[in-house]
Parts: C-alpha cells; sequence; structure tokens
C-alpha cells in the first residue's frame, strides 16, 4: 500500500462504521474540514497526526515507514458493539445512580441484562444514536 491509498482506506472504515464525518472529527479532536479533506484525498501535506488522530477514531492502526499499511484493531462489528457497550454502561451508570438516590437500585444480573439489551438496540438504530 502507498501513502495514497490511506485516507481511501480510511473513508471505507469510517462507512463501514456507519459513522458520520461530524463525529469522526469530534473523536479525534479536529476540525470536520480537516477531517473532510483528509478522507477525500484532497489534504495536499497529509500529516502523520492527523492520520492518526483519524485512525484511532476509526479504530485502526496506520503503520508509516518501509511498509505503509492499515491495521484494524477489530473488525468494524467488534468496534461498534464494542461502543454500544460502552455507551449502555455509561446510560445503564446513570441510571442506576439515580434510582440508587431513590433507594430502588438495580441488582447486577438485571443491569448486565439491561447494559446488554441497550447495546443491541444501539446497534440496530441509526448511527447518530452509537456514536452520538
Amino acid at each position: 500500500m502507498n501513502t495514497r491509498e490511506i485516507p481511501r482506506r480510511l473513508e471505507m472504515r469510517r462507512k463501514e462504521l456507519r459513522m458520520s464525518k461530524k463525529m469522526v472529527a469530534e473523536r479525534a479532536g479536529m476540525s470536520l474540514p480537516t477531517v473532510n479533506r483528509v478522507l477525500s484525498g484532497n489534504e495536499k501535506r497529509l500529516s502523520i497526526t492527523s492520520v492518526d488522530a483519524i485512525a484511532k477514531a476509526l479504530g485502526v492502526v496506520v503503520r508509516f515507514g518501509a511498509e505503509v499499511g492499515i491495521d484494524e484493531v477489530g473488525s468494524a462489528f467488534e468496534f461498534r458493539k464494542k461502543q454500544a457497550t460502552e455507551k449502555a454502561q455509561r446510560l445503564m451508570g446513570m441510571l442506576q445512580a439515580t434510582m440508587g438516590l431513590e433507594a430502588q437500585a438495580i441488582s447486577g444480573s438485571k443491569l448486565d441484562q439491561m447494559v446488554q439489551e441497550t447495546a443491541c438496540e444501539l446497534l440496530a438504530g441509526p448511527p447518530s444514536r452509537l456514536w452520538g
């Protein structure tokens, strides 16, 4: 692979994840115009820092050097599932904290079940719910 293919491969990964460019920009800590230029291949001087930040946001690692390439840390599905589970845990944690204040906390096994159900709903729903 040559460095000109990196933007195309990152864009393919973004589409596999069903992640908006806006969300990539937020997760990478970059401006949307910069992300647009990089992913479209229109960035005249690709910076390793920008490519690395976008790659991390998409759950991949870019190799530079004698052999340039992109390595998936996990499949797109695994990355989406991890995101869904983490978001579901945050949501259920907030619910558990609120209910705990009212002395109505949920048991650990019920909470785990609710996390899994919420994660499945996030995966099945619109991408904005998963990544937003």
